[in-house]
C-alpha cells in the first residue's frame, strides 16, 4: 500500500503541477455580439427575412440582416448593433436592416446598413477604426454615412428628408445620383427634396434642441457609451493574467507559447490576438495603478517584440493580430485627455496604429486622419473646461495636420474607393475642426467683470417651470447681449434614480436664442436631485427650486424652474465584501458583509437579512465568518441574495488563498 502511495502521490503532483502551467496561458473567448432589439414603448412589429406578415415584436429578440422594424404611434424601440451602434426609432416609422456584415478574420472591419422607409431614427456609433468599416443610414433620396458619430434622420413618404449631426459629422449624398458628397458638422440639420438635392442647411433650432425626442436620445447615448465601457473593460478583466508587476509573469509566458505552440492553426490568430490585448490591458491598469515606470519600460519591450515581429515571416499575420488587439483596446483610452497619465499610452498607441499599416497608403492615411479625430475630441473637451489656449494650440495643430493630408492623397496613388473614402473622411474632419474653431471663437468672446453687481429675484414656485428673469444690476461699461433667459428640463418629473437635463436658453432682443446652459451656475434641490454640469439625477421624490444664473457681460441673468421627482428607490444590485481583502493565508479568517445598492446611488448594510453561501470552492462559511481552506492555493467563490418589496438581487465574492 505505501508503495503506491509513493508511485500516485508524486503523479498527483505532477497532473497538479500542469494544469497550474497549462491555466496560465489559459484566456477566455470573448462574448458573441449580435443585433438585439429592445421594446421602449409598446407598438412595435417585426417583419423576418422574405416573410410578408409583420408579427407583434418581443424586447430582448435576437434579429439581424433582413429584419424589418415597424413602430405605431406610440411604439419605441432600440435596435442594439454588435456592441457598436445604437439606433432608436420613433413613432410611427419604418426602418429595415439591409446589410449586417462582420468579417470573422477582422472585426474592425464592420458594415452596418439600415433603410429608413418612413419615420425617424437616431443612431450612436462608436468610432469605427477601419477604413471599409461603415455605418449606413438610407433613405429613397438621401444616403448617410458614419463612422462613429450621434445623428439624427427623418423622412416621410414623399422621400424628403432632414439629416441632423449632433455630434462628429455625417457624410451625405443623393441616393439618386453618385454625385458628390457634403459633410453636416455636429449642430448642423440638412433638409433634402425628394429628389436628393439640398433644400436648406441650417444650425439645428433651439426648439429642436429642447425637444423631447433630442433629450431623450442625448441621455441614452451616454447611457450607451458608459454602458459599453463598462462592459468591454469587464470582457477585458476576465483575460485574466499575470501583470508584469506580479510573480510568476515570466512562466506565464511560457505557458501562452505553449498554448500558441499547441493550437489548431485556424485558432491560432485568435488566441494570440488575445494575448496582445490581455498584454496591453495589463499595462493600463499598471499606469492606473500608479506604476507609469515600470508600465513604460514593459510597453517598450512590447514595441520592440511588435518591430520585430512584423519584420518575420508572419508579419502581415501579426499585422492583423494586433490590429485587432488595439481595436479592442481604443475605447478605453479614447476619452483620455494630456492631463491624465494615461495619455502617453495613447499617443505611443497611435503610433503603434501607425507603423501597422505603413505599407498601405490609404490606411495609413485613415490612420491620421483617425488622431486627427481624437485632437478635436480633446480640442472639444479643454473648450468645455475653458482651457481655451490649450484647446486653440490642439485645434491649429488639426488644421495643420489637415492641410497635409490633402496634399499628400492628391499627390497620392491612390484611387476607386479608397480613395473616395479618404477623401470623405479628410472633409468630415475638416467640418468638425471649423465647427470646433466658431465655439472656441464663442468661448472667447471677453466678458466685462461688473463693477457692483446686485441681483433680485420675485415669483412663486410654479410647476409648469418657467419663471421670467428678474435680476436688477448697476449698469456696465459692456451692453449686455441677451433679455432674459429662460430654463427647462427634460424630463420633469423625473423618476427617482432617472437622468434628466437641464437647458438654458438666452434670450435676444431680435428674438433670437443662444444655449447657455454649460456657461451657467445651478443650486437648489440638493435634497432630491445630484446634480453634475447639466445633469441632473433624482435621488429622492419630492419637489425643489432650481436657480439658474448666468453672467451676461457683467449682469446676472437669473431663472428658476420647478422639479419634481417622482417614484421610490429601486433595489439594484448586492455588492459581498470581505473585512480582510480577497486574498487570504490558507486558513485565514475574514468578516463577509453585504451591501444594496439602488438607482439612485443610496447603499444599505443589510448582512443580517441576507442569504450568503459558498457557491464553490473548498472554503467554509460560518455565520458571516469565512475560513479560508488550508491548501496553498485555492479559489472560492461566495453568493448571497437579498430581497425587498418583492425584488431579489444576488452578488458574489471570489476569495483566493495563498501563500
Amino acid at each position: 500500500m505505501k508503495k503506491w502511495i509513493f508511485i500516485v502521490l508524486p503523479l498527483l503532483v505532477l497532473a497538479g503541477l500542469v494544469w497550474w502551467f497549462w491555466s496560465l496561458g489559459s484566456v477566455p473567448e470573448y462574448p458573441k455580439q449580435s443585433v438585439t432589439l429592445m421594446i421602449e414603448s409598446q407598438g412595435v412589429r417585426v417583419r423576418r427575412p422574405q416573410a410578408t406578415i409583420w408579427e407583434a415584436a418581443a424586447t430582448g429578440m435576437e434579429i439581424g440582416e433582413g429584419w424589418s422594424i415597424q413602430t405605431d404611434g406610440t411604439g419605441l424601440a432600440t435596435i442594439q448593433i454588435l456592441g457598436q451602434a445604437e439606433s432608436r426609432v420613433g413613432h410611427g416609422s419604418e426602418v429595415a436592416i439591409t446589410k449586417v456584415m462582420v468579417d470573422p478574420t477582422d472585426v474592425a472591419k464592420t458594415q452596418i446598413e439600415l433603410y429608413l422607409a418612413s419615420g425617424r431614427v437616431w443612431s450612436r456609433v462608436l468610432r469605427l477604426l477601419d477604413l471599409n468599416a461603415s455605418f449606413m443610414i438610407r433613405t429613397s433620396s438621401v444616403v448617410a454615412t458614419v463612422r462613429g458619430t450621434a445623428f439624427d434622420v427623418s423622412t416621410d413618404a414623399s422621400g424628403a428628408t432632414v439629416v441632423s449631426a449632433n455630434d462628429g459629422a455625417v457624410m451625405t449624398m443623393s441616393a439618386k445620383s453618385s454625385g458628390a458628397t457634403d459633410a453636416v458638422p455636429a449642430g448642423t440639420a440638412v433638409a433634402y427634396r425628394a429628389d436628393g438635392t439640398v433644400a436648406e442647411k441650417n444650425a439645428i433650432a433651439n426648439d429642436v434642441k429642447t425637444s423631447d425626442w433630442v433629450m431623450r436620445n442625448e441621455l441614452a447615448d451616454d447611457a450607451f457609451v458608459a454602458a459599453q465601457q463598462k462592459q468591454r473593460r469587464q470582457e477585458l478583466e476576465n483575460l485574466g493574467g499575470i501583470r508584469p508587476d506580479q510573480a510568476l509573469a515570466s512562466i506565464a509566458q511560457l505557458s501562452e507559447n505553449l498554448h500558441l505552440t499547441l493550437t489548431q492553426e485556424n485558432q491560432r490568430d485568435a488566441l494570440a490576438q488575445r494575448y496582445f490585448v490581455r498584454r496591453f490591458f495589463h499595462l493600463i491598469e499598471l499606469v492606473e495603478a500608479g506604476k507609469t515606470g515600470l508600465a513604460a519600460q514593459e510597453f517598450a519591450r512590447l514595441e520592440s517584440y511588435i518591430r520585430t515581429q512584423l519584420q518575420g515571416q508572419d508579419g502581415v499575420r501579426e499585422r492583423n493580430r494586433i490590429r485587432q488587439a488595439l481595436a479592442r483596446i481604443d475605447f478605453l483610452v479614447d476619452q483620455i485627455d494630456p492631463n491624465v497619465a494615461l495619455y502617453p499610452f495613447k499617443q505611443r498607441i497611435e503610433n503603434i496604429s501607425e507603423l501597422l499599416v505603413h505599407s498601405d497608403e490609404a490606411s495609413s492615411f485613415f490612420v491620421r486622419l483617425l488622431s486627427l479625430d481624437a485632437r478635436l475630441d480633446e480640442a472639444n473637451r479643454l473648450i468645455m473646461r475653458k482651457a481655451l489656449e490649450e484647446a486653440r494650440i490642439s485645434l491649429d495643430g488639426v488644421r495643420s495636420g489637415i492641410e497635409n493630408l490633402r496634399r499628400e492623397v492628391g499627390a497620392s496613388g491612390i484611387s476607386g474607393d479608397q480613395a473616395k473614402g479618404i477623401q470623405e473622411k479628410v472633409s468630415a474632419v475638416d467640418a468638425r475642426e471649423k465647427a470646433s474653431r466658431t465655439a472656441l471663437q464663442e468661448a472667447l468672446r471677453p466678458e466685462v467683470e461688473p463693477a457692483n453687481t446686485t441681483s433680485t429675484q420675485t415669483g412663486t414656485d410654479a410647476l409648469d417651470g418657467l419663471q421670467p428673469d428678474t435680476s436688477v444690476t448697476t449698469s456696465t461699461d459692456a451692453e449686455p447681449e441677451f433679455t432674459s433667459i429662460e430654463a427647462s428640463v427634460h424630463p420633469n418629473p423625473i423618476e427617482v434614480g432617472s437622468d434628466a437635463k437641464i437647458v438654458v436658453l438666452a434670450k435676444r432682443t431680435d428674438g433670437t436664442t443662444k444655449d447657455v446652459s454649460a456657461l451657467a451656475q445651478y443650486t437648489g434641490a440638493k435634497d432630491i436631485v445630484k446634480m453634475n454640469g447639466t445633469l441632473f439625477t433624482a435621488i429622492r421624490a419630492g419637489t425643489g427650486i432650481v436657480t439658474a444664473t448666468y453672467n451676461d457681460r457683467g449682469r446676472v441673468r437669473t431663472t428658476t424652474i420647478s422639479l419634481k421627482t417622482t417614484g421610490e428607490a429601486r433595489l439594484e444590485s448586492l455588492i459581498l465584501s470581505s473585512s480582510e481583502g480577497i486574498v487570504l493565508l490558507p486558513g485565514g479568517t475574514s468578516e463577509i458583509s453585504a451591501t444594496a445598492k439602488y438607482n439612485n446611488g443610496d447603499t444599505k448594510l443589510v448582512t443580517k437579512d441576507a442569504h450568503i453561501v459558498v457557491a464553490s470552492g473548498a472554503g467554509v462559511l460560518d455565520g458571516v465568518i469565512f475560513t479560508a481552506p488550508t491548501t496553498k492555493t485555492s479559489v472560492s467563490e461566495l453568493g448571497g441574495s437579498f430581497t425587498e418589496n418583492g425584488v431579489t438581487v444576488v452578488g458574489t465574492l471570489k476569495i483566493t488563498s495563498k501563500r
